[in-house]
């Protein structure tokens, strides 16, 4: 190269001044779009939407419906547990009381009174079926009898709420 080849030397342009009627806010410049050379479909530039499927009510439903079911299957499995737990023991208290009054325990004792009241509120009636000498047996066959009533009651409640569960 020789002296009279040499390029120019590279001048910055200026900032560009704001002229009037400009607008301060920076636009960065917007790219070309570029349109396909020949004819025929566009891709869009994202991927479609799946198409949108249709339930139906019944299955919609059916989710809720099975949950609904385990609920009820879980609250009557309490409250057959519950029906069988409270039978039995009403059957222990007039089982005691028929024990107590056998082995002649002191009424003035408290465990004594509160079985005593218990299971005269809980023998159904029974206390006074049957009129024997012995007043000893006469609680243990009129309680225990009560017993046996309030066991099977109970096993038959349990059962018609297992029947009802689905």
């Amino acid at each position: 190269m020789t002296s009279d080849d040499k390029e120019p030397p590279m001048i910055r342009d200026p900032e560009p001044q704001p002229q009037p009627g400009d607008s301060l806010v920076y636009t960065p410049p917007v790219e070309p779009v570029l349109v396909p050379a020949q004819p025929g479909p566009v891709e869009p530039p994202f991927p479609p939407l799946p198409p949108v499927e249709r339930v139906s009510f019944a299955a919609r439903a059916k989710p809720v419906l099975s949950a609904a079911a385990s609920v009820w299957r879980r609250v009557s499995a309490l409250l057959i547990w519950a029906v069988k737990v409270i039978a039995r023991l009403i059957a222990v208290v007039l089982l005691l009381h028929a024990a107590f009054s056998i082995f002649k325990a002191n009424a003035a004792n408290t465990w004594y009174q509160v079985v005593d009241s218990l299971a005269g509120t809980l023998s159904l009636g029974l206390t006074s079926l049957f009129d024997l000498a012995d007043a000893r047996w006469e609680a243990l066959v009129n309680h225990g009898l009560a017993a046996a009533v309030w066991l099977v009651a109970g096993s038959v409640a349990a059962g018609l709420l297992r029947r009802l569960t689905p």
